[in-house]
């Protein structure tokens, strides 16, 4: 009979695959496969571990032991359409009895005395229809359901592997070029240590011949004075050499040319993922006292360490500090933080460089003409080189400039004199220690405002700031925190003085700086804890022209 085997075929999905009992209630494996509890409790378990028996995949035995994994809803559903079918069938099977019933008394004659009850039980048997209707229907969807998750197991499984895949291709990508980076260091190193040993190795030769000459001299009319002359000469190209040769690095400081430093132990897997390598050239943006300090790298400007995992770089950075004119690099389409009031190819001075920020990156506080707080990522942006010095601007020596090549003349790094006139690479700037004073065009920049981390002071024009002394004098020298737009008084900064708790507030018009030289396009050495709390932070995110004419005033 139908029912009887629709009822059949679904105790056969009811039935436990290791038994092969109908049991009304199964548990459900995290594997999504049902077994019976009894078959659960006969498993094997090592180190509260067990396999699957269906798909030997290795699970964990719940802390409230097999008792606690959730009841099959599917064998549930499947014992509830059984139980339905069930009623069904026996509604059937009664209704044929009757039928057959009414079929032997048909052509007795009316009134004999046999009862006839098929209009009686016509709702039971549109009942079961119905009921049969809805069992069929369910059984369809199950066996569906059946095949749409063995359809859905194997995708599942093609795309683990596929992404797994796909991920090893990309770290072959990547490792295949740090590899290159490393090999073209080492290479470099290989040529700049041969030619060392050649120098010196020149050098000891001519020393040794001169020592040679200076033993066999031994006539008293022998010009010893020119022999002497040679021999200094000789011992002097020596000492240079040996100078060059030297591997003294030097202190590490803030604004510093660096790369990762060339060694077996300081690599990690996690460097693999990195979007850095050997050839990336950075700065030192904050460095204390034990070498701890943060790099800003092409590309990931997160990173932090110690010196001791850098080595110093001669070839320049090229990549944004304090004071220089940036703007959003063309191939960012949308801005991490988005365009706020600025657009696209808009110019503006970096003025701030935070010690936070998403995915291993810093944020950035950028004055554009329409946005004078715009806050982006430091990767989004790139340097824009400068207008061409005029003369009526006001400068100050370069910022990378030790020693003017015609002297400094009373003028020192903080002095801001007007540009008077440029003829070519030569100009005359008019400072107030020195009217005249001569330079190179190379040798000056434009003067730029105050930012964070300068040290400034008070300016001695200023009788009574804003927001009041509050016990800062104009001796007082502090370094510059924060800086803020004011809706009625313009910026507004916070310094941090020695000799006061807490940040003293002022106008930003109202300083002068004491060292612009102190930050050197970074924020330079800055308190331990700080920089600590920027390592800590890094972990949990895880465990880089001028004037051709001559002109006067």
């Amino acid at each position: 009979m139908a029912l009887q085997a629709l009822e059949e075929q679904i105790r056969e999905m009811m039935q436990c695959k290791i038994c092969l009992d109908d049991k009304d209630t199964q548990k459900q494996l995290p594997c999504q496969h049902t077994l019976c509890l009894e078959c659960l409790n006969s498993l094997k378990v090592a180190d509260s571990k067990y396999k699957c028996p269906l798909c030997l995949r290795e699970l964990f035995v719940p802390n409230g032991g097999f008792e606690s994994l959730p009841d099959s809803l599917f064998t549930k559903q499947l014992a509830s359409i059984v139980q339905q079918t069930e009623l069904a069938r026996k509604a059937s099977e009664a209704a044929e009895t009757i039928t057959s019933a009414d079929s032997s008394a048909q052509g007795k004659p009316e009134g004999d005395g046999t009862h006839r009850p098929t209009l009686k039980f016509k709702p039971v048997f549109d009942k079961s229809e119905e009921l049969l209707g809805t069992a069929e229907g369910k059984r369809k969807v199950y066996e569906e359901l059946v095949s749409d998750w063995e359809i859905t197991e194997q995708k599942m499984e093609d795309k683990i592997h596929s992404l797994l895949e796909e991920k090893v291709n990309s770290l072959k990508e990547k490792s295949e070029a740090k590899i290159a980076a490393i090999k073209e260091i080492i290479k470099s190193k290989r040529v700049t240590l041969k030619e060392k040993l050649e120098q010196l190795h020149s050098a000891s030769s001519n020393t040794k011949e001169m020592v040679e000459r200076l033993k066999s001299s031994t006539s008293v009319s022998h010009d010893h004075d020119s022999e002497l002359k040679e021999a200094s000469e000789v011992l002097q190209s020596l000492r240079d050499v040996l100078s060059s040769t030297s591997e003294s690095s030097g202190k590490f400081k803030a604004g510093d040319s660096v790369r990762l430093r060339v060694d077996v132990e300081l690599l990690k897997p996690s460097f693999l993922e990195k979007k850095l390598d050997h050839l990336s050239v950075g700065y030192i943006h904050e460095i204390n006292s034990k070498g701890d300090c943060a790099v800003l790298f092409p590309g990931f400007s997160g990173w932090v360490g110690n010196t001791s995992k850098l080595d110093k770089s001669n070839v320049a950075h090229g990549l944004p500090v304090l004071g220089d004119l940036v703007k959003v690099k063309d191939s960012v389409e949308e801005p991490f933080f988005k365009w706020g009031g600025t657009k696209r190819g808009d110019i503006g001075t970096l003025r701030e460089i935070r010690n936070r920020g998403p995915n291993s990156t810093r944020e950035v506080i950028v004055d554009f003409p329409d946005s004078s707080n715009w806050k982006g990522i430091f990767d989004e942006l790139e340097t824009v080189a400068p207008e061409p010095l005029k003369v009526g601007e006001e400068v100050w020596i370069h910022k990378a400039v030790h020693e003017p090549e015609r002297g400094w003349a009373g003028v020192t790094s903080n002095s801001i004199g007007t540009l008077i006139s440029v003829c070519g690479e030569d100009v005359v700037v008019r400072f107030p220690e020195c009217a005249e004073w001569r330079g190179l065009l190379s040798e000056i920049e434009r003067v730029r405002s105050i930012m964070v981390g300068d040290k400034v002071r008070v300016l001695k024009t200023v009788s009574e700031p804003q927001s009041g002394w509050a016990g800062i004098t104009h001796q007082d020298e502090g370094i510059v925190k924060m800086i803020k737009s004011h809706p009625e008084y313009g910026k507004v900064a916070k310094i941090d003085f020695p000799n006061r708790v807490g940040l003293w507030s002022c106008l930003l018009s109202e300083l002068e700086l004491v060292d612009r030289h102190a930050s050197g396009g970074s924020r330079g050495e800055v308190d331990e804890g700080d920089l600590r709390q920027a390592m800590r932070r890094h972990q949990r995110m895880m465990n880089e022209l001028g004037g051709q004419q001559c002109e006067s005033q």
